[in-house]
């Protein structure tokens, strides 16, 4: 009987050790995986974007110097002309600046303001002097002014408790 079949058993050459093994660097892996995603979630930049999640803001620009921010981060554009006075309430929560053919377009975004800042807002462009061109009031307010080729729009909305001031600089 020389093809005879010996039932022997079979040696586990640590199996379940092996498996614990595995199953321990996945989990080392993942928080290690985790600790670094935490700590990155402050800031992310690509192209001309950069998301700043801890500070709740987002920055677009391209090589003309455009620029859109949004959140925390915006702030009262330094390089606009001081000849728009710098508008007292609330908070700056959006800015922009677009050049164009005809110029650059700035638009400043305000919240958690209120309409007797808005009113001394105008009176601030009057006695800076700009000429008040037209007003609408119908459900949110505009003001234009302008001083020269110089546009300035002033939006109050009293829905948002928002201003949006818009100036196209020639």
């Amino acid at each position: 009987m020389e093809n005879e079949v010996k039932n022997e058993p079979v040696k586990k050459s640590g199996g379940n050790k092996t498996l614990w093994i595995v199953i321990g660097v996945i989990v080392l892996v993942l928080i290690i995986a985790g600790a670094v995603s935490r700590n990155n979630k402050n800031k992310y930049s690509w192209g001309g974007v950069t998301v700043d999640e801890k500070n709740n803001s987002v920055t677009v620009s391209d090589n003309e110097g455009n620029t859109i921010s949004t959140g925390t981060n915006a702030k009262w554009p330094s390089e606009l002309s001081s000849d728009v006075p710098k508008y007292s309430g609330g908070e700056v929560y959006g800015s922009s600046k677009t050049a164009t053919a005809d110029g650059t377009i700035w638009t400043i975004t305000i919240q958690k303001t209120s309409e007797s800042d808005f009113t001394a807002y105008k009176t601030a462009l009057q006695n800076s002097g700009w000429s008040s061109s037209s007003t609408t009031d119908f459900m949110v307010s505009f003001a234009d002014y302008t001083k020269g080729e110089d546009r300035v729009t002033v939006t109050w909305d009293p829905s948002s408790s928002g201003v949006l001031i818009s100036l196209t600089d020639k």
